[in-house]
């Protein structure tokens, strides 16, 4: 079984648990990880819709994105799942070169209700029932773990007005504010 089904299969069972979990893939001749953290006014079922559910769009009947083939209609990525229009010239031909993909239904258990506790739970990467480590974001454990220094090729990056909470820790990771 290739890598690329195993993940369509861990995708395709979210409740069971795996869809949470990281498979490492190969390293690969300058592979790269884009990680793009949406804040604010993004909406999960406007971007990643759920066209087979009748829930969706019975629980949203005037913001809705429509089911494919109908006019301002979701871009089919499956039998089940479609891309928001406005996505059809950027996201979507990378889903169709599979270099992007959807793991529908990952989150977080943390059960605060608020929004600034969630997005610090994902960026943070801690398990919630210890205390927070506030200089220790996952995506620089990993900087780490993949030996990020001068020596290497792992150059973390960031692209805000200040670094990440994801970013923070031992690891060298540069920050650019894309407004200066």
């Amino acid at each position: 079984m290739q890598r690329r089904e195993l993940l369509k299969l861990i995708a395709a069972e979210p409740l069971a648990g795996a869809a949470g979990r990281l498979i490492a893939a190969p390293a690969a001749e300058g592979a790269r990880l884009l990680v793009v953290f949406l804040r604010g006014a993004y909406d999960c079922t406007s971007l990643l819709v759920p066209t087979a559910s009748d829930f969706y769009y019975a629980s949203r009947p005037n913001i809705a994105i429509a089911r494919p083939g109908q006019p301002g209609g979701a871009l089919p990525l499956d039998g089940n799942w479609g891309l928001h229009p406005a996505l059809a010239q950027s996201v979507m031909p990378l889903f169709q070169q599979k270099q992007a993909s959807f793991i529908a239904f990952a989150g977080t258990d943390d059960l605060t209700r608020s929004h600034f506790e969630t997005q610090d739970s994902i960026e943070l990467g801690q398990a919630l029932d210890k205390r927070r480590d506030y200089r220790s974001g996952f995506l620089n454990r990993l900087a780490g773990v993949l030996g990020a220094g001068p020596v290497t090729d792992v150059s973390p990056i960031a692209f805000t007005d200040q670094l990440p909470i994801s970013m923070r820790g031992s690891a060298k990771a540069a920050n650019m504010a894309l407004a200066g």
